[in-house]
């Protein structure tokens, strides 16, 4: 193998060594035999693969309608009921709790969060029951 002449400039030195490289007869450049076997074992594998499964578009569509018309719904009685100062109260920093709890519209905002909290747990109760009887 030839080296590069020391007063040569970098550039030539690395060109010089490309060229080598590039030359060297095939005998120096075969691969192992383990890596042949490994290569063609993963390529066997990706064509003998089965298909991805398919996303269940035609399951999900009613209930992303379903979830888009409760979100207009919402939107419309937003705008034909607009949200009144009585809904909120703005001291509550200077009630104690125990007024606070009595109040109507903590009372009612309290009977929402259950109500949305039950209706959550049945819906994901029946999913599961209707999950387990596909199976």
């Amino acid at each position: 193998m030839n080296r590069p002449q020391p007063n040569a400039t970098p550039r030539d030195a690395l060109d010089t060594l490309l060229e080598q490289h590039f030359n060297a007869s095939t005998t120096q450049l075969t691969p192992s035999s383990g890596f042949v076997l490994s290569v063609m074992d993963a390529v066997h594998q990706q064509s003998t693969a089965p298909p991805p499964i398919a996303f269940p578009w035609r399951r999900i569509l009613p209930g992303v309608i379903a979830i888009l018309c409760a979100f207009v719904a919402f939107f419309l009685y937003i705008r034909t009921h607009p949200i009144t100062g009585a809904l909120i109260p703005t001291n509550l920093h200077l009630r104690p709790h125990a007024d606070m709890l009595a109040s109507n519209s903590l009372g009612i905002t309290l009977g929402g969060t259950a109500l949305a909290i039950c209706l959550t747990l049945a819906v994901t109760a029946l999913s599961f029951r209707l999950a387990g009887r596909s199976r």
